[in-house]
């Protein structure tokens, strides 16, 4: 019984509701490059700063785990949540940076989709981390949860339809290049929302371990 009489260290669910309103603003500003694509390098540093904010977050995070007696979830699902909220801020801000890098002259309308998608997903994310506290509503959560699962399904039909159509037409070595430069593209951002699903995936083993 001395166990559940230490209080848990709660610090973690302000910390997880900060990384998903992060993770947010990073995919929102991306999206927002995309529809309005100028000022192209500053809207990237834009972009890595909030995934270096993303970082800190993450760092306190781990540290609080270390520094924890004990915690409101599992030690490893926390560390798993952390982890994967961390990975799809770093594949937004990758993909910012090759557009930069690769001298996109302007996002595809597939590009755009995906973008969308991810911003979705990341607007559920912050939705569904506060309810951790507590579990106050699985049921709510759960249904976030399957939301996560069906965008990025989602994201797959458009990334087949992306890489159908990547090389038609394309007769010239700078058609190629391009075609190459936006495949590696599609394929940062799908594997962004494949991450988001990794987020979702973390959810649900708290939920199921806490029913």
């Amino acid at each position: 019984m001395a166990f559940y009489l230490i209080p848990r260290d709660e610090r973690f669910f302000g910390l997880f509701q900060q990384t998903a309103s992060n993770l947010a603003a990073a995919v929102q500003a991306l999206l927002e490059l995309m529809h309005d694509y100028v000022d192209v390098a500053s809207r990237v540093r834009r972009i890595k700063d909030l995934e270096h904010a993303g970082d800190q977050f993450t760092h306190a995070i781990f540290d609080a785990l270390n520094r924890a007696f004990v915690t409101p979830f599992d030690r490893e699902d926390i560390a798993r949540l952390a982890t994967a909220l961390d990975n799809v801020l770093d594949d937004a801000e990758e993909a910012a940076r090759r557009m930069h890098t690769f001298r996109i002259e302007r996002p595809t309308p597939l590009a755009i989709e995906l973008a969308e998608v991810l911003v979705e997903q990341c607007r559920i994310i912050e939705q569904a981390v506060p309810l951790l506290d507590g579990l106050r509503d699985p049921v709510r959560l759960r249904q976030h949860i399957v939301e996560l699962h069906r965008l990025e399904n989602h994201a797959d039909d458009l990334m087949d339809r992306a890489l159908e159509d990547l090389y038609v037409g394309v007769s010239t070595v700078p058609e190629l290049v391009r075609a190459i430069h936006w495949g590696d593209i599609y394929n940062v951002l799908e594997r962004a929302t494949d991450r988001a699903e990794d987020v979702a995936v973390a959810l649900e083993t708290i939920v199921v371990k806490s029913a």
